[in-house]
């Protein structure tokens, strides 16, 4: 039988633990200045911007979308981002090695193609 201060100990450090996973899985919402800067660096290599609120977790999924002339090339110098944010290749010339390559870039990004 484990003493009240240990079984105290271990309840802590579950709580502890079980916090630190619940906030690895929420993702970062950025600051107004964040926001737009973010906006700014990629309105410069030609995407657009757009927020979308899933209803269900009202989570907002930050997307940044890119022209149909958009090519390898011009992923090169994504800016870097402090928050989570999704990437809209529809229709884009990016290649299957191009989307390869910004995919290990950015594993936590999600890259709609």
């Amino acid at each position: 039988m484990l003493s009240k201060s240990l079984r105290a100990g271990v309840l802590l450090v579950a709580v502890l633990l079980s916090s630190l996973l619940l906030a690895e899985d929420k993702p970062v919402e950025p600051t107004a200045g964040q926001l737009k800067k973010a906006i700014d660096e990629f309105a410069r290599i030609g995407a657009t911007y757009r927020a979308v609120t899933d209803l269900r977790t009202d989570r907002v999924t930050h997307w940044f979308g890119f022209a149909s002339e958009t090519r390898d090339t011009d992923l090169k110098n994504l800016p870097n981002s402090p928050f989570s944010f999704s990437l809209s290749l529809a229709g884009t010339q990016v290649t299957d090695a191009g989307l390869k390559k910004l995919k290990e870039a950015l594993p936590e990004c999600r890259i709609r193609r």
